[in-house]
């Protein structure tokens, strides 16, 4: 089965998240995507996390736990080098996957992040490895989505939120197949941020089933590192909301 098409948890601090990790593995987490990469170099996390996963005994301890480790980079304004960037630590990782963070904000001088010169020189670099591209909720048409599904990259939409019609789910996969971005490739990510809770993210996501508009296996948890207890029990029934 694609890494996509379970659940995944993604991390900023891999400090935080070691208190969580049993209860991660008790709610059938497959996949952690640590934040590694940003383009413009301001995140703290990243540092962390690099200093941590360079260690290869505390990566054989993840793998031991039944966690594929895979990177969650911000390529912002920088695509094709920030492409071989994350190539080159892909490797000395050992790393099983990639999620590419493309989101709206991310430009420079006013300009679209440039989504497929990314998703085209990481396949030249990585022909064969799990990669998705995760943006905020409703799909932006002006990504060239053709070139991103030609390269086989999953999508994963942020559609958890009740404040914006954009994170509707259901408005999110009409979105996709105006888009052609292929049913299967498309996996919600859930958040507690801004006040919600989990919970309301997976009634979301359930509601997005109404007819044809349900995502297929595969769903995630943003900033895992922050769930309670009560909220991983939450995750960890997630799967009986796949077709």
């Amino acid at each position: 089965m694609n890494i996509f098409e379970r659940k995944l948890a993604f991390i900023e601090y891999l400090s935080v998240f070691e208190g969580k990790m049993e209860l991660a593995r008790a709610a059938g987490v497959h996949g952690l995507a640590v934040k590694l990469y940003e383009a413009n170099g301001d995140n703290p996390a990243v540092a962390e996390n690099l200093s941590r996963l360079a260690d290869a005994t505390y990566r054989r301890r993840l793998h031991e736990m039944g966690f594929s480790l895979g990177a969650w980079i911000c390529p912002r304004y920088k695509p094709v080098s920030a492409a071989r960037e994350v190539s080159t630590l892909y490797g000395q990782l050992r790393l099983s996957f990639l999620v590419a963070e493309l989101e709206y904000e991310y430009k420079a001088n006013g300009g679209k992040v440039d989504a497929a010169a990314f998703t085209s020189e990481w396949r030249k670099l990585r022909p064969k490895a799990y990669s998705a591209v995760v943006t905020y909720g409703y799909p932006d048409a002006e990504m060239n989505w053709p070139a991103i599904v030609a390269a086989g990259f999953h999508y994963i939409p942020e559609c958890f939120w009740l404040v914006d019609p954009r994170f509707d789910p259901a408005t999110c996969m009409q979105g996709c197949y105006r888009l052609q971005i292929p049913r299967e490739r498309v996996h919600p990510l859930l958040s507690v941020l801004e006040g919600h809770t989990l919970a309301e993210g997976l009634i979301r996501a359930y509601e997005g089933q109404v007819g044809l508009t349900g995502f297929l296996y595969g769903v995630s948890a943003y900033l895992a590192e922050n769930l309670s207890p009560e909220d991983w029990r939450l995750f960890g029934l997630a799967d009986s909301l796949a077709l």
